[in-house]
């Protein structure tokens, strides 16, 4: 969802709904202090260059963006009568606090620029619950050290994303033979998937064949939205289109220790 809700908790609703209806498995939301947040990465004055945010300052886009705290029950509630999953990425540890009080989440996402962030990764880690951390801003060597903390830290299952933090990413910079590595370097032990900004389901579908288990996109209501992420978000008729390619795609990756697949059932969602 991020911030496609664009500060209105009836489009935040919507989107849940429309998720679920496009054979979605689970619906993250972004929690955060605004103020906090632009501190920490640049100041709250500090303008954007390029992209969709270009000449806005960090303050007005993480406050447009923020899902409101008093959101969360009610957020929480309605994904549970439509039985899919809602979890949140948290940037701070008060931020993880007032989610662990308000809703109890199944598991957590660390974004790419908090992969390092010993002191949240380790807050997070300690509430029990599966992690799913992306490496967008991330090299080799600490990625390296991202999987030391967490297979110091973590209780539960944890999972990395292949990311390039670009926004939206060029087909050219996709990159996702990228999710093949971070296969390897973590011996194949962990999940890995691919958190993709392009435009378009090409990048996402083909991240299946290099190993993706998991698969994040951004989510829009229409074409007409002009909410901060929607230049970089699929339409409900996109995601659909993707859910019902990738798991095509996943049935035909397969096994390479299997000559013969077994029939596998499948439900696409148009």
């Amino acid at each position: 969802m991020s911030a496609n809700h664009g500060g209105d908790i009836a489009k935040a609703l919507r989107i849940i709904d429309e998720a679920k209806r496009a054979g979605c498995d689970a619906v993250k939301i972004q929690v955060y202090d605004p103020y906090k947040l632009a501190r920490a990465r640049g100041g709250l004055e500090k303008v954007v260059q390029t992209g969709p945010w270009a000449g806005r300052n960090l303050l007005s886009i993480y406050t447009e963006g923020a899902t409101h705290y008093d959101w969360l029950p009610m957020l929480d509630e309605f994904a549970e009568q439509m039985e899919i999953t809602l979890f949140p990425s948290v940037f701070d540890t008060v931020s993880l606090a007032m989610v662990e009080d308000v809703m109890d989440p199944p598991a957590y996402k660390i974004s790419s620029f908090d992969l390092l962030n010993t002191e949240l990764v380790t807050a997070i880690c300690a509430t029990g619950k599966p992690i799913i951390a992306s490496t967008g801003m991330a090299s080799d060597t600490e990625i390296r050290k991202a999987i030391a903390i967490l297979q110091e830290k973590a209780t539960a299952d944890w999972a990395l994303l292949h990311c390039v933090s670009a926004y939206p990413c060029a087909m050219d910079r996709a990159n996702v033979r990228r999710i093949a590595k971070l296969g390897r370097i973590t011996k194949g032990r962990v999940p890995v998937g691919y958190s993709d900004h392009t435009l378009g389901i090409i990048a996402a579908v083909a991240s299946v064949a290099v190993g993706a288990e998991i698969i994040e996109k951004h989510l829009k209501l229409s074409d007409d939205d002009r909410t901060l992420d929607a230049s970089f978000s699929a339409t409900p008729h996109e995601m659909a289109a993707l859910v019902g390619a990738a798991r095509l795609a996943w049935c035909a990756v397969g096994d390479e220790g299997v000559e013969e697949q077994p029939h596998k059932d499948l439900r696409v969602v148009t």
